[in-house]
């Protein structure tokens, strides 16, 4: 075979390779029109639905988003409500306010701290005695006003009433300073026994240099005894009484059953100087030993 023949037979090989080539890829792309159609139905459905997810999620949270706008506005109102009428208020109660006339059963003055300072109150809301930070005994029978100092503690009152004992009424007022962990030791009172007696006046008490707290212990541990050992603590605890070691009155400057009076005291109560001015208008001087016999008188006492 000849050069030439080799070459034209190989030509022909080579065209029909390509021919072949010609038909496959058009068979090919002629087999995957139908698909690639198919593949576009399908990416445009999907398209339509993503988009109208997409819609109704949009629409969803602009409704939502709308609605929190709306409550946050309408918190915001109500919050300015709130501040104005507050700031009202604080303007208003910062003023002092007046009355004509007010009914209460007890009023608490109190300092910045809440301390206790002064007690206004009818019988049954009165306060009870506190000192030392300790409640001597309830409250509930002092009508009036009572005090206390910068500790919180009791440091005098004023308390009025009436008293029924016995089918007798005793009639009382007084307005009383305490020493300082003590009981009164100055006062103004007034006391009538159902028209039996009267008094009214200045009186002067002494008081010890130790707390009322050490009174109201021994009587507690009075009450734990029994038997022959606590009526002899009862009985040592009225002499030590007596003795004045808890206290004493030793002034009074008044009125006693119509007469003026001044009587001057000792350590146990008792009164050793005496000056009256009687109802008739006689005035005398007496001094008085520890038994309140007259030991000497101007005008003399006739014998």
């Amino acid at each position: 075979m000849s050069i030439f023949q080799k070459e034209k037979k190989s030509r022909s090989i080579e065209g029909k390779k390509l021919e072949l080539r010609e038909i496959d890829k058009n068979s090919q792309q002629k087999l995957d029109e139908p698909f690639s159609a198919k593949r576009r139905v399908v990416f445009h459905f999907a398209s339509l639905k993503i988009n109208n997810m997409f819609k109704e999620r949009s629409e969803k949270m602009k409704k939502k988003l709308y609605k929190e706008v709306k409550n946050l506005k309408l918190f915001c109102f109500m919050l300015s409500i709130t501040l104005c009428f507050s700031l009202f208020l604080a303007f208003k109660n910062s003023r002092i306010e007046e009355f004509e006339e007010i009914n209460v059963k007890r009023i608490n003055i109190v300092e910045e701290d809440g301390t206790l300072r002064l007690v206004i109150s009818n019988r049954a809301k009165s306060p009870g005695a506190l000192l030392g930070g300790r409640l001597l005994y309830p409250g509930g029978g002092r009508p009036g006003m009572i005090f206390f100092n910068e500790e919180g503690d009791e440091c005098g009152g004023l308390i009025y009433g009436i008293e029924k004992r016995d089918c007798e009424e005793s009639y009382f007022g007084g307005l009383m300073f305490d020493r300082h962990l003590q009981d009164q030791i100055v006062g103004i009172q007034y006391s009538e026994n159902g028209g039996k007696s009267l008094r009214a006046g200045l009186i002067v008490w002494e008081r010890p240099d130790v707390s009322l707290l050490e009174l109201v212990e021994r009587k507690e541990k009075i009450k734990e005894l029994r038997g022959e050992e606590r009526l002899k603590a009862e009985k040592e605890l009225e002499e030590a009484i007596a003795r004045g070691e808890y206290g004493s009155a030793r002034l009074f400057a008044g009125n006693l059953n119509k007469t003026s009076m001044i009587a001057l005291k000792d350590s146990q109560s008792r009164d050793r100087i005496r000056l009256y001015v009687e109802p008739e208008g006689e005035a005398r001087l007496v001094f008085l030993d520890e038994k309140g016999e007259v030991v000497f008188s101007l005008p003399p006492q006739e014998k």
